[in-house]
């Protein structure tokens, strides 16, 4: 009976103990990857004084941690698998041929002898374009080569499944359709859509994104920049916090900051090895009322 009391004693210490282990760990994670308290509030008021306006709440509290991702081909050395996936999924029994031109090449998907749909990889590394046959890009109302941003993100959800089924084609990976909506806009006989590319959980890829043409019967045409290789988590450095990016920026033609946020952007060094690096994207309105979006080095050196 008593040793059966000492057994029970030790064990309620150690679980108390270990309760009280768990606690301090939690506390000094978040410690370790939330900026001190009063850091931001004072970062404000030194921002203030040099007639730079940024509300509390455009810092972030939180330190990142996000990793470095990397990948090895290109869009040219994927072209031929890509254009393959697409005639797979939307051409059944359908042959490919492609031709070279000065820009890039060009993949035509070919069913029962007549032209499909083709793809268009250019010489940039990164820029396709994708097309139905029998549809006109110059039919649309206006340009198509950069990306926008609007209110309407809500996809319907056959524009969803679309939307989907084209990314699916377009990425070497089996889960490589990551994405954020950055705006939708309805046109007469159709819609205009635009989508990032995601790393993970809304870390967009600065400068890759895909304007779609959609109409009731899916995509019938699509352009922008998209990495088309599966991409992996490959290592993790130190990262600055919100705040001391934010000094990095040239106050002097600074008014307000509008938004800091962690994104990816693209690097190639040469040696056969593309990287993603974290930075802070920052938007501010300058001292000519201009709205401007800059990148700043998110690894600490």
């Amino acid at each position: 009976m008593f040793l059966k009391r000492v057994c029970m004693f030790l064990a309620a210490a150690f679980l108390v103990v270990n309760i009280v282990l768990f606690a301090f760990c939690i506390r000094t994670r978040d410690s370790l990857t939330t900026l001190p308290d009063g850091m931001i509030a004072n970062a404000v008021a030194y921002f203030a004084s040099c007639g730079v306006t940024v509300e509390p709440t455009v810092i972030p509290e939180h330190i990142p941690d996000n990793a470095v991702y990397t990948f090895e081909k290109d869009n040219a050395a994927l072209a031929s698998e890509i254009t393959e996936k697409l005639a797979a999924a939307y051409f059944p029994d359908s042959s490919v041929s492609f031709i070279e031109t000065p820009d890039g090449i060009t993949y035509a998907i070919n069913q029962a002898g007549s032209p499909a749909a083709g793809l268009r990889v250019f010489n940039d590394a990164f820029t396709f374009e994708y097309s139905l046959n029998a549809f006109d890009r110059d039919s649309l109302p206006f340009g198509f080569d950069e990306p926008f941003t609007n209110e309407n993100t809500r996809f319907t959800d056959s524009q969803r499944r679309a939307a989907e089924k084209l990314l699916n084609c377009l990425t070497a990976a089996k889960n490589g359709r990551e994405y954020t909506v950055r705006g939708i806009l309805p046109l007469t006989d159709g819609v205009y859509v635009c989508l990032s590319q995601n790393i993970y959980d809304g870390y967009e890829v600065g400068g890759m994104f895909v304007n779609l043409f959609l109409k009731e019967d899916g995509v019938v045409y699509a352009y922008g920049n998209r990495v088309f290789a599966g991409f992996v988590k490959s290592y993790s450095q130190e990262l600055t916090d919100g705040v001391n990016a934010l000094h990095m920026l040239d106050l002097s033609g600074v008014r307000t900051v509008r938004s800091e946020r962690i994104a990816y952007i693209h690097r190639f060094t040469g040696s056969g090895t593309h990287y993603l690096i974290p930075v802070w994207e920052i938007t501010y309105v300058d001292t000519n009322g201009d709205t401007k979006t800059q990148h700043i080095d998110a690894i600490k050196k």
